[in-house]
C-alpha cells in the first residue's frame, strides 16, 4: 500500500503464488506448474493539478468561504466559472474520484517427457496464459467547476486482456565420447495470441435529465455515447525454430539456428520472415596458457545473425478499411444527424524490419578470475526500417504513416571489466565497469530518390502543434538535432538580412543539423544525435560531439540530458 506524491493518489496490491514440480512415470515425466494471482487497486489523482498549481494565483485562498463550487475558490465570470482561467488545483484533486481494480493471473505449465526406449530424445511442451481484467469509475463531483456545464460526470470503464502461449518441441542430446563430442538439437513450434476485449460506456451526468430538450437520453451526456459498445483488437504470432549445438573436445563450440516467424500484423505476402544465425567459439586458454596459474579464461567468439522487428505496427495497418466517426463528428441530413464512414491510411506492403549483426568477441579471466571481462566489436545493418514518415498529398488517406523506409548502418565496441579487490570468508568487494562506443548512420530514407528531401523531422517539443527539434537525415545519426541558431558575420555582428537560401531563414537564423554552417560564424557547430556516442559506466563520463564532456552518474537520464544539450545551444555565443 503506497501513497503517491499527489494527495489523492494511492496504489495497493495483493499477490499470491504457487509452484509445483512433480515427477511422474518413473521420473520420465517432469512437470513445472506455476500460478501467480494479483489484485491491484489504484486511486488516480488528477495530474492536471500540477500545472494548475504552478500557474494559479498564489495570493488567492484555497477555500472561498462559501459553499459554491464545493467551497473552493475559483475564478468567475459573473456567476459561473471563467472558462479561460485555470482551475483551483486542490479542487481538481478533491472533487475527482477515479478508482480502478485490476485482477491478473499468470499461469504456466511446462512438461518434459523422456522416452523410455530413447532416453536421449525428449518431448517438451510449454503452455501459458496471462489474463487481466480491469474496471473502474471516473467520477467528477457535480459541484466541480471543471464540469459545471454537464452537472458533473460519471463514467464506468472496463477492459480485459488475454495473452496465450503454446510451445511444443523435440530436444535431442547425445554425448559421443569416442570423438570427444557433444551435440544437441532442438525443434520447436510456438504460437502466441494477444487479445484485448474493450467495453465502451457513455458518460453520465448527476442530473436526472441531462438535456431537457432530449429527455429520452435521461442522464446520458450528449456526445459521449460510444459508436460501438465493444471492440476486440487482436493479433497472432507463429514461429518454427530449429537449433543445433555442437561441442568438440570441450574447446570448439558451434551454434546454428534458423527460425521462421509469421505475424498477423503484416501483409500476407511478406508475413513470414526467416532469420538465421551462426555462432562460433574457441576456448583457447589450454592452447596458449595450459600451465599458467594466472590466466583462467581465454575465449574467442564470432557471431552472425538476422533478427526481425514488427513493434510499432498497428494490428490491421495493411488492410484498406473504413472507420465510423464518433458522435462529435456527424453529418446532418435534413433534421437527422448520422455518423459517417471515413477511410483510414494503410500500407498494403508493410513487412518485417530486419537487422543483420556481425560481431567478434573476447572473454578473459586472470588471477583466479579476480580480473575478468569481455571485449566485443560489432557491425549492424538495418534495412526496411519501420518509421512514421510523411506521405505526399493524395498518395494515401493520412499525412503520416508507419511504413518500411530507410536503412541504418551502425558499428561499435563494448568493453566490460570486473574486478574483485577483496575476496575472503567475511568480505567480497566487486567492481564492475563498462565502456561502449556506438556510431549509427542513416544511409537511406526514401523508396524513390528526391533531391529536395532533407529528412524526416522528429522529436516533438512544446510551444505549438507540430514543432520538432530533431531529424532523421541521410548521412547523420538518428535523432540528430535540427534547430534554429543566430548567425553572425566575420566581424561578430548579427546578420539580419533576409535570405532565401535553403539552409538559412529570415532575420539571421539558420537551420543546423550535423554539419558546418554555410555562413561566416565564430566556429563550426556540428550537431550530432542526442544518443550518446560514448558511455562510461562507474566513472559516469559521457562524451557527445555536441560539446564538452559531462560527468554524471549512470544510468544517464536522456530526457534531462536532451534538455541540457538544447540549453547549450540556446546559450551559445
Amino acid at each position: 500500500n503506497q501513497n503517491g506524491i499527489l494527495r489523492t493518489n494511492n496504489f495497493s496490491r495483493i499477490s499470491t503464488a504457487i509452484n509445483l514440480s512433480p515427477k511422474l512415470l518413473n521420473d520420465n515425466l517432469s512437470l513445472n506448474i506455476s500460478v501467480k494471482a494479483t489484485q491491484t487497486r489504484n486511486n488516480f489523482a488528477n495530474e492536471g493539478a500540477i500545472g494548475n498549481a504552478v500557474s494559479f494565483d498564489p495570493t488567492k485562498p484555497v477555500l472561498s468561504g462559501n459553499n459554491n463550487w464545493g467551497g473552493y475558490y475559483e475564478w468567475l465570470n459573473g456567476a459561473v466559472p471563467n472558462d479561460l482561467s485555470n482551475r483551483n488545483p486542490v479542487a481538481l484533486l478533491m472533487l475527482r474520484d477515479n478508482r480502478s481494480t485490476v485482477n491478473r493471473m499468470i499461469g504456466n505449465v511446462q512438461a518434459e517427457y523422456k522416452l523410455p526406449f530413447l532416453p536421449d530424445l525428449k518431448i517438451q511442451a510449454n503452455v501459458g496464459m496471462d489474463f487481466a481484467a480491469g474496471s473502474g469509475n471516473n467520477n467528477i463531483d457535480s459541484v466541480a467547476a471543471t464540469n459545471y456545464v454537464t452537472g458533473g460526470r460519471r463514467q464506468y470503464y472496463e477492459q480485459q486482456k488475454i495473452n496465450q502461449l503454446a510451445d511444443v518441441g523435440l530436444f535431442y542430446s547425445k554425448e559421443v565420447k569416442s570423438i570427444k563430442s557433444k551435440i544437441d538439437v532442438l525443434l520447436t513450434h510456438s504460437y502466441q495470441s494477444f487479445v484485448t476485449d474493450v467495453s465502451n460506456f457513455p458518460a453520465l451526468s448527476y442530473r436526472a435529465i441531462f438535456d431537457r430538450a432530449n429527455p429520452a437520453k435521461k442522464d446520458t451526456i450528449i456526445g459521449t455515447e460510444p459508436v460501438f459498445l465493444t471492440d476486440r483488437p487482436e493479433y497472432r504470432l507463429e514461429s518454427y525454430i530449429g537449433r543445433i549445438n555442437y561441442t568438440l573436445m570441450d574447446k570448439y563450440l558451434l551454434t546454428a539456428t534458423i527460425r521462421s516467424d509469421a505475424s498477423s500484423k503484416l501483409n500476407p505476402k511478406d508475413r513470414t520472415g526467416y532469420f538465421p544465425s551462426l555462432a562460433l567459439a574457441w576456448k583457447a586458454r589450454d592452447d596458449f596458457f595450459r600451465n599458467s596459474s594466472k590466466v583462467n579464461d581465454l575465449k574467442f567468439r564470432f557471431g552472425w545473425g538476422v533478427t526481425g522487428q514488427q513493434d510499432g505496427i498497428s494490428y490491421y495497418s495493411y488492410l484498406p478499411r473504413y472507420t465510423v466517426s464518433n458522435n462529435t463528428a456527424m453529418q446532418q441530413f435534413g433534421t437527422a444527424w448520422v455518423n459517417y464512414l471515413r477511410p483510414a491510411g494503410y500500407d498494403p506492403s508493410i513487412r518485417w524490419e530486419t537487422t543483420t549483426t556481425t560481431n567478434l568477441g573476447l572473454d578473459y579471466g586472470f588471477f583466479n578470475n579476480r580480473v575478468s571481462g569481455s571485449v566485443d566489436f560489432y557491425k549492424r545493418k538495418t534495412k526496411d526500417l519501420l518509421a512514421n514518415v510523411a506521405v505526399a498529398s493524395g498518395a494515401n488517406f493520412v499525412n503520416e504513416i508507419v511504413t518500411n523506409v530507410g536503412n541504418i548502418n551502425s558499428e561499435g565496441v563494448e568493453v566490460t571489466l570486473n574486478l574483485v579487490p577483496i575476496r575472503n570468508k567475511n568480505v567480497t568487494w566487486d567492481i564492475n565497469m563498462n565502456y561502449t562506443y556506438n556510431k549509427a548512420t542513416i544511409t537511406n530514407l526514401l523508396r524513390n530518390p528526391d533531391p529536395k528531401f532533407k529528412g524526416q523531422e522528429v522529436t516533438g517539443i512544446g510551444g505549438g502543434t507540430g514543432n520538432t527539434i530533431g531529424i532523421h537525415a541521410v548521412g547523420c545519426s538518428p535523432n540528430s538535432f535540427y534547430m534554429l541558431k543566430q548567425i553572425y558575420d566575420i566581424t561578430g555582428d548579427l546578420i539580419q538580412t533576409k535570405t532565401t537560401s535553403d539552409d538559412k531563414y529570415a532575420d539571421g537564423w539558420e537551420r543546423i543539423f550535423g554539419k558546418k554552417n554555410k555562413v561566416a560564424s565564430p566556429e563550426p557547430t556540428p550537431v550530432e544525435s542526442v544518443e550518446p556516442a560514448i558511455l562510461c559506466d562507474i566513472c559516469g563520463k559521457e562524451l557527445n560531439k555536441v560539446g564538452e564532456c559531462a560527468w554524471t552518474s549512470c544510468p544517464l537520464n536522456w530526457d534531462e540530458k536532451r534538455a541540457d544539450i538544447v540549453g547549450q545551444y540556446r546559450d551559445w555565443e
